[in-house]
């Protein structure tokens, strides 16, 4: 849902599940990724979220909320160029494990194809 709206920013609070089908639970020592907006070659910035000490369950699921901040003149863009065209939106980050004598960063990425909201209609 919707946290905070300011004059540059918006916050949202996501939620996000692990799966986690091991037998033994751990943490993940921080979850920080970036939203880019993929357009005509290049990224542009949309948001970032962050999280630190996630406690995740053993064999099951853990939902956990990350507060993410957006950039309002971004975002706004963004959803002018989906009136018409399908929009790639690319989501990369790190989530840090804690092993406890280290926390390596594990790096991840989800790219998310968002269609047009008017594609394929004729006027």
């Amino acid at each position: 849902g919707i946290a905070g709206v300011g004059i540059e920013t918006t916050t949202l609070n996501v939620t996000i599940s692990v799966n986690n089908p091991l037998p033994f639970g751990g943490t993940l020592e921080s979850v920080e990724f970036k939203i880019l907006l993929l357009k005509e070659g290049k990224e542009v910035f949309l948001g970032e979220g962050k999280r630190r000490d996630i406690r995740i369950e053993k064999s099951g699921v853990t939902r956990a909320d990350i507060p993410v901040s957006l950039k309002n003149t971004a975002v706004l863009s963004a959803a002018a160029g989906l009136i018409g065209n399908d929009t790639d939106i690319v989501i990369r980050g790190t989530a840090a494990v804690d092993l406890t004598v280290a926390s390596p960063a594990i790096p991840f990425e989800k790219k998310v194809r968002i269609e047009g909201l008017l594609k394929g209609l004729t006027g």
